[in-house]
């Protein structure tokens, strides 16, 4: 298996191997309607079509998110990194690795093997707990992530708009084990927190099972100007975060506050 072509990002369109994708890719880890990608100025919004091996950003499971010049992304068994090519700076996925061994790129673990996808059930409860917790904080966004030294991938989410997944405060926490609100704790950006406010994003452990944590992750466009007070309603929401029932998980977060 040999690495496709560049894709030309001009138009906003469906990856995918079926004849009706804007931009195809012809592997069976590929599913027909894949992931949409819409182009921005200088990012790429991604949106995951349900695909049975998952889109993957920067080496974490998305359902949707941002990709900005530099950022890798992760398609069946294709790795691409985002580029700026041309006089008019148009947007160029650039295919870097594959998993077939026989490939004269660099040969990478398949993407869609990092992490585990909890059980149907528990992603549902996960998801209306999160939920509760983002009407709760007042928060645009909430997502659930396990991190292992092998990746990241996102359990559960709960949404009222469109936020910035930030891979690099995922890997932060993962590696420390400590809260962080960012950008504000970071000396140094990363690109994807370019515009974003001092306190636009939260993330935090909150249960740890030998090298796996799971972390809670916030985010808030204009901010959050109550960062000690969101890590201790999500401090509390340590057990209902997987852990018990749904019954339980209302009753705490309606004690909060």
């Amino acid at each position: 298996m040999s690495l496709p072509g560049p894709i030309r990002v001009l138009a906003a369109g469906v990856i995918g191997r079926g004849e009706d994708a804007d931009y195809r890719l012809e592997h069976s880890s590929v599913s027909r309607r894949h992931c949409r990608i819409d182009p921005l100025a200088d990012c790429l919004e991604l949106i995951d079509l349900g695909s049975r091996n998952g889109t993957w950003l920067n080496a974490i499971r998305i359902h949707e998110g941002r990709m900005r010049v530099g950022d890798q992304l992760g398609i069946g068994a294709f790795k691409f990194v985002l580029k700026k090519g041309g006089d008019d700076g148009e947007l160029i996925l650039e295919a870097t690795s594959t998993t077939d061994p026989d490939s004269p790129g660099e040969t990478t673990r398949p993407q869609a093997l990092v992490g585990e996808s909890p059980s149907e059930a528990g992603e549902g409860e996960a998801s209306r707990a999160l939920s509760a917790l983002r009407e709760r904080l007042g928060c645009t966004a909430t997502a659930l992530v396990e991190s292992s030294p092998s990746g990241s991938v996102i359990i559960a989410q709960s949404a009222a708009g469109r936020f910035v997944l930030s891979s690099t405060v995922i890997r932060h926490v993962g590696k420390t084990g400590k809260a962080i609100w960012a950008p504000r704790d970071f000396v140094q950006r990363s690109a994807s927190m370019d515009g974003l406010v001092a306190t636009a994003v939260g993330c935090q452990p909150v249960s740890i099972q030998g090298d796996r944590q799971r972390l809670v992750y916030t985010y808030w466009p204009a901010g959050c100007d109550h960062p000690e007070r969101v890590e201790s309603v999500v401090a509390s929401m340590v057990v209902p975060l997987g852990l018990d029932t749904l019954a339980h998980v209302c009753r705490r977060v309606r004690k909060l506050g």
